[in-house]
């Protein structure tokens, strides 16, 4: 890539200033990032796949990541390109379709995997898994959704839609008083309600 990424400016004192990531962006790039994704859409700044960038290290102050990440061959080689791709103290936003919904998870035949908000503990810093990746992040914020944001029902009309919103608007706090309520969902009733999304806000570490 020939020149300076999009949205990629010079400080007063010559440097580079951080740029905001949009890492799968597919046609809905946020404003003011630069949107990366392998198709060649309108929006997409950089066309490549999301564990191998052309662009420098330490460039993004910011990276989203929002349902990409259980489209990817391999989640630990991306989490390892979007910590190169950051710099200290980077947050980066991901949202993804929870283990726990197999209609979300599963009905998409271009997933190959199923994640929960305890997959990104892999990345804390002495995970006693930690040893295969140098990548390491802090997980700051997890939220679990019984519904995902914007997404309409596919089937059953307006009462199934004023349905699942009014569930959310009981389960979702519900679930998310703290970290062991959290544990507690995942692990025994959020299969039995099937909880479409989870949010996690991760910072990197270097």
């Amino acid at each position: 890539m020939d020149g300076d990424p999009p949205n990629r400016q010079t400080n007063q004192a010559g440097g580079k200033m951080p740029i905001k990531l949009d890492i799968g962006c597919g046609t809905k790039k946020r404003p003011g990032t630069v949107g990366v994704d392998t198709a060649s859409l309108p929006g997409v700044d950089i066309v490549a796949p999301a564990h191998s960038i052309p662009l420098e290290d330490g460039v993004a102050d910011e990276v989203y990541l929002s349902h990409i990440l259980e489209h990817v061959p391999s989640l630990v080689e991306v989490m390892a390109e979007v910590w190169r791709l950051c710099r200290p103290g980077a947050i980066v936003h991901v949202w993804s379709p929870h283990a726990s919904c197999s209609y979300y998870a599963w009905s998409d035949p271009t997933h190959v995997r199923a994640l929960s908000t305890t997959t990104f503990d892999y990345w804390e810093p002495g995970s006693p898994l930690g040893y295969y990746s140098t990548a390491k992040f802090r997980v700051r914020e997890r939220e679990l959704h019984f519904r995902i944001a914007g997404q309409q029902v596919e089937h059953g009309g307006r009462l199934m839609e004023a349905a699942t919103r009014m569930l959310s608007r009981v389960l979702d706090p519900l679930a998310n008083v703290n970290r062991t309520a959290q544990i507690i969902c995942e692990r025994i009733w959020a299969p039995w309600v099937g909880f479409e999304e989870f949010y996690m806000r991760l910072e990197c570490l270097k």
